[in-house]
């Protein structure tokens, strides 16, 4: 059984930033790490999300996901999200329903600790259909603006914009700004 535990950015065990940074290693590689900090290859500047939700199989890391709350606007209505980033199932622990756990987990703890609205993510096209199945839908139109530090910028193609509301109520529609970088 995985025991989950939730963890601020800046408080994140040694042992256990060297496992994140070891599973990130292999499941982002085209990735460049600077903590949990990072800038893909497009040279997006990634921030990590101010918590570490993580899991385990006694002390090793089975999966883990980054996890934050900002306010965004979606077609000029402000929205309290969560946000999702790095979710990550260790290679020996994968196909055993861990993403789905860890995604669970993270759903609860938005939702009844952190009262958003909704969870919002983006992912590849080769994970959306995972997405959907939690109960993500993807968003559209699939504007999605963020702040680098060259200036502001578009979500390029591919990448999927995916929510899923807390409440019930469907997510607002329109351009969505995050007022801030990438998580």
């Amino acid at each position: 059984m995985t025991r989950f535990e939730l963890y601020k950015n800046d408080e994140i065990p040694n042992s256990l930033e060297a496992q994140l940074n070891a599973g990130y290693r292999v499941a982002f590689p085209w990735v460049k790490m600077s903590g949990l900090d990072a800038v893909d290859e497009a040279g997006n500047e990634w921030g990590g999300g101010a918590y570490i939700l993580a899991g385990f199989d006694g002390e090793t890391l089975t999966c883990s996901l980054e996890m934050g709350t900002r306010t965004i606007d979606v077609g000029g209505v402000a929205v309290q999200v969560g946000t999702v980033g790095g979710v990550m199932v260790m290679p020996d622990y994968q196909k055993r329903g861990l993403g789905r756990a860890v995604m669970a987990d993270a759903e609860q703890r938005f939702c009844a600790e952190f009262g958003v609205q909704a969870i919002l993510f983006y992912c590849g096209d080769e994970n959306v259909a995972f997405y959907e199945k939690l109960g993500y839908s993807e968003q559209h139109p699939p504007t999605l603006i963020f702040t680098q530090s060259d200036g502001r910028r578009e979500l390029p193609a591919g990448v999927h914009i995916m929510a899923k509301s807390c409440d019930g109520v469907a997510f607002p529609t329109g351009i969505i700004n995050i007022n801030g970088k990438l998580w």
